[in-house]
């Protein structure tokens, strides 16, 4: 492959020359992208996903600072990789550290320091851990090191972790020990894979431990990011939550029906079991009643969105710990906290946040999938007058609300926060422990529905 440059039209996404791009590249080349907007960066690309029509859609690539998505359309240029180009980095970090040995301790801190040096923060963690493996205590020199390097802290002669140190992605809990058949396993007749956190218990039947590890890292950081947004601690004595990931519709569909639809049935008189099944039959995700337990088959071959899905899951899963039982929860409200706080946490994800539109039957109009053009599309819609009535807006239930609406929900909130931030947690704090949404807005904001629709359109309008 050499290494001339690709020009990519500057309108539509870029179809036929990247269709040549990803024949010629396959899964282990890599190339320079150069976005329309920003630095350039390169990337080796894992994998192609394409829309209907066969053309790219976009890439799931990998970086120095990890995998993230890239998007056709952002993409103005690509520079081929020239094919006599030395091993990447990250290529050349795990053959390096796959033949030292534990007890080369030296070594290995050099090699763990090189990579952080590099911006490959994971990479350095697995550099140190495995240097504190051949000394767990940190009695030697390069033990301390290590120690120092992962952030733990020597405390009356004891080595321990300050909360708040994360551990690297790969790395975050633990293979879950053995046991007996789980409910899921009975149902399905294979065993799965089990790996947990503090907060997670994750149960699959295709994802591999480091699979699993990059889940859990991916629910948990949507957590501490859903606390920190609320500005609320950890709730104390909080439930593990249970998720069981399949990889085959055919087999959700079966737990559901084997695991779900009992408990949902048991003492429904009204027919709310029945309405709410037909939900999960046509989602991705069934939660057990008075369970923390959830069943969810993968929403794409995609790894960003599949966990993105569940991350969104976690958001909703922290806003529900404070909401009394019966209380109505304002879905605008509900959704536009769960897109605020993962569009923040993941800006360079931007395609992953309604990218399947969680289990709905309608298909996400092309104009939402990238959640960096929201604001713009907030703002065209303050100006074409077709947005709505906050009122109105503020009393949709989940299934009404379309994509124009989730974009306006968001970017309602988004502004309430710039206006007064302390007021608007104190509003969702009220709401949350089964306030009325209206006299919470007027208590600690001192605005009605009116008050919100004009300052809402004033600021977008400023913005144009």
């Amino acid at each position: 492959m050499t290494a001339r440059t690709r020009p990519l039209p500057a309108a539509a996404a870029p179809a036929a020359a990247l269709l040549l791009l990803a024949a010629q590249a396959g899964t282990a080349a890599g190339d320079e992208f150069l976005p329309r907007e920003g630095p350039p960066f390169e990337a080796q690309v894992l994998r192609t996903f394409r829309r209907e029509d066969g053309t790219p859609d976009r890439w799931e690539v990998r970086t120095l600072s990890g995998r993230r998505t890239v998007l056709a359309s952002e993409i103005r240029e690509v520079r081929p990789r020239p094919a006599d180009a030395p091993p990447y980095p990250w290529e050349d970090f795990e053959a390096r550290l796959a033949f030292e040995d534990p007890a080369h301790g030296e070594l290995l801190l050099a090699l763990g320091l090189e990579a952080r040096g590099k911006g490959m923060e994971a990479e350095a963690r697995r550099a140190f851990r495995k240097a504190l493996s051949g000394d767990p205590e940190g009695r030697t020199a390069a033990g301390a090191r290590a120690r120092t390097l992962l952030g733990h802290v020597k405390v009356d002669g004891r080595w321990t972790v300050p909360p708040g140190v994360e551990r690297a992605p790969e790395e975050r809990g633990e293979p879950a020990a053995a046991e007996g058949p789980s409910p899921l396993e009975k149902v399905l007749g294979r065993m799965l894979a089990r790996r947990r956190s503090e907060n997670f218990l994750l149960e699959s039947d295709w994802l591999d431990q480091p699979s699993l590890g990059r889940y859990l890292d991916t629910l948990e950081r949507a957590r501490e990011a859903a606390l920190a947004f609320l500005a609320e601690p950890p709730p104390v004595g909080g439930t593990r939550v249970v998720y069981r990931l399949l990889r085959e519709r055919e087999d959700y569909l079966r737990a559901l029906d084997a695991l779900v639809a009992p408990a949902m049935a048991a003492g429904d008189g009204n027919g709310e079991a029945a309405r709410t099944l037909r939900l999960y039959r046509a989602g991705h995700l069934a939660r057990t009643p008075g369970e923390p337990t959830c069943i969810a088959w993968r929403t794409s071959e995609d790894d960003v969105e599949d966990r993105a899905f569940l991350a969104h899951h976690a958001v909703h899963e922290v806003w529900r710990t404070t909401v009394p039982v019966g209380a109505r929860e304002p879905d605008w409200l509900q959704e536009a906290f769960a897109y605020s706080v993962l569009n923040d946490l993941f800006p360079d994800d931007p395609c992953w946040c309604v990218s399947t539109g969680y289990g709905r039957e309608d298909r996400v109009p092309p104009a939402w999938r990238n959640t960096r053009t929201w604001g713009a599309a907030a703002r065209a819609l303050a100006a074409s007058g077709k947005a709505l009535a906050f009122q109105d807006l503020a009393v949709m239930d989940l299934n009404s609300l379309g994509f124009d609406a989730l974009v306006q929900a968001w970017s309602v909130l988004g502004v309430l926060r710039e206006k007064d931030g302390n007021g608007t947690r104190a509003f969702l704090r009220k709401v949350r422990r089964g306030g009325e949404q209206f006299a919470a807005l007027k208590e600690t904001l001192r605005m009605d529905p009116g008050d919100v629709d004009r300052l809402w359109r004033s600021e977008m309008l400023k913005r144009r």
